[in-house]
């Protein structure tokens, strides 16, 4: 049968309708890949590091300057100073390079420690006797007595040991005073004398 002439390109145009349709179908749905580019992957762990050690305190003892130690000094007995009172009987007998009290008080001598600490204060000490008895005095430091009261146990020069802790460095005033004058002219006469005074580190 022939067909209209119309006809044939209405045919042609549904024909074409028809394959574009399908290609416009949508395809299915692709399963997602399994492999293991796709997976999630797990974070490494970090690496333990090695602790950095913590920076040291700079040592006090590096940056401090040392205070000087205590070392042995000597009173000069020439810088004495004595009583005001009575004068005369207090002084310094340069024939036998000694202090004499010939009566009773007090002898102030200065010194000059070089560093802090505990001390020994010698004193070299003589005395005569009366009535049975020996000199009897007492050592301060600044005005502060300090190791009580000494007794001579011989007229001849002897050394005594007065102990001075806690002292600091710089001059100090040592005073010695003489506790038991007792005097009677003709018969008796107790006196005192010292040598010599000296600090040294305690023992």
């Amino acid at each position: 049968m022939r067909l209209p002439l119309l006809l044939i390109p209405l045919i042609a145009l549904a024909s074409c309708t028809t394959e574009s349709n399908r290609a416009a179908a949508p395809s299915a749905p692709t399963t997602p890949s399994t492999s293991a580019a796709s997976a999630p992957s797990t974070p490494a762990a970090a690496a333990p590091g090695t602790p950095s050690t913590p920076a040291l305190p700079t040592a006090v003892a590096a940056t401090a300057t040392a205070k000087p130690a205590p070392t042995k000094a000597t009173v000069d007995l020439h810088g004495f100073a004595g009583p005001t009172d009575n004068a005369d009987l207090f002084g310094y007998d340069e024939n036998n390079s000694r202090l004499f009290f010939y009566s009773g008080g007090t002898i102030t001598v200065p010194v000059q420690l070089s560093g802090d600490g505990d001390y020994d204060i010698v004193i070299s000490a003589a005395c005569d006797e009366a009535k049975g008895e020996k000199a009897k005095f007492t050592v301060s430091v600044d005005g502060q007595v300090v190791g009580g009261e000494t007794t001579c146990t011989t007229t001849d020069a002897k050394d005594y040991v007065v102990k001075a802790p806690g002292l600091k460095a710089g001059e100090h005033k040592i005073a010695i005073e003489f506790l038991n004058d007792v005097y009677k002219e003709n018969e008796y006469d107790l006196n005192l004398y010292v040598h010599s005074v000296t600090l040294q580190p305690a023992k």
